[in-house]
């Protein structure tokens, strides 16, 4: 399958700067996708976020890439090195050569939808360092056998290898090719704390920073990775936080000049990250996350293309 090449740009021929925006469908019924993507579609929504293993059975893969090729719609494809969809209890004893079996499995099924980025959930939190960094190594020659060189994000997420900010520098130190989906509420949940208070976390961010390139934009807090209600009063500091540190990204990439885009997904979840009877639904949420958003990466972004719009 070909990825469409006009999105990965060489710096000399980049344009403005720009945000895509990603409709989430976690949580949602893969029989409910087609309505789901018109609805994403309506919102302007430049393309959507699926979980491979929860889009139903492959045959019905042509149908599901059809209407997303219909609706004009890019696609980011989210799979797992393990415990896919985290059905049942964790499975034992499984190796850094059983995770790289999976991870290249999932990434040729993945091909299939011709996606422009893909996020994986990677490793295990109990692995050491050696074992994450020898599995990282692997994932990188797999990504270039598949012809998907730059192309897959693997997540900061609880339970996987880049549970931990200091882990994950560790690990990037040694694999300064991996990418990034920085998804930061993981991680001021694991070390309840917001990232921007010490001087060190503020240091070992900025040493991560450089190897995001897909943003999950869920605000969290010190106790939960999920505010229920993020535009609220009480939540000031966890805002300041994960805004300014977003803008940090896209600045990066920028400034990178590899690219002229960076894909974010406001990524909100049902029961347990959305409390038992909160009046506000998790998926509403997450569209009102965006229509919230875009004016402020708007403006950022605006700020930013300046320098090049004056030339």
């Amino acid at each position: 399958m070909r990825i469409p090449e006009i999105l990965f740009l060489h710096s000399s021929s980049l344009s403005d700067m720009k945000v895509l925006w990603f409709r989430s469908t976690w949580g949602i019924d893969h029989i409910e996708w087609p309505d789901l993507f018109r609805r994403a579609k309506a919102l302007d929504y430049d393309g959507i976020e699926f979980n491979l293993h929860r889009a139903g059975p492959p045959e019905g893969y042509f149908a599901l890439k059809t209407l997303l090729d219909d609706l004009e719609l890019k696609v980011i494809v989210q799979t797992f090195s393990s415990w896919v969809n985290y059905a049942g209890p964790r499975p034992p004893g499984l190796t850094c050569e059983d995770h790289i079996a999976i991870y290249r499995q999932h990434l040729k099924a993945a091909k299939f939808f011709e996606p422009v980025q893909l996020n994986v959930q990677s490793g295990v939190d109990y692995w050491s360092r050696e074992d994450s960094i020898q599995f990282y190594r692997q994932t990188i020659e797999i990504d270039r056998e598949l012809g998907l060189s730059g192309r897959v994000c693997h997540e900061t997420h609880r339970n996987r290898s880049l549970f931990h900010p200091y882990v994950t520098a560790h690990i990037l130190q040694v694999v300064p090719e991996l990418r990034l989906t920085g998804d930061l509420s993981h991680w001021t949940c694991v070390c309840e704390r917001l990232l921007d208070v010490s001087s060190e976390d503020v240091e070992v961010l900025n040493q991560v920073i450089p190897h995001i390139q897909h943003i999950h934009a869920r605000i969290g807090t010190t106790q939960s990775s999920q505010c229920p209600t993020p535009a609220d009063h009480g939540y000031a500091a966890e805002r300041s936080f994960f805004q300014s540190t977003w803008k940090k990204i896209i600045e990066r990439v920028h400034r990178d000049g590899k690219r002229d885009w960076i894909s974010i997904v406001p990524e909100y979840g049902a029961y347990p990250y959305q409390p038992l009877y909160h009046p506000q639904n998790f998926s509403e949420l997450a569209d009102l996350e965006k229509l919230r958003l875009e004016p402020i990466f708007s403006n950022f972004l605006r700020e930013l293309n300046e320098p090049s719009q004056q030339h």
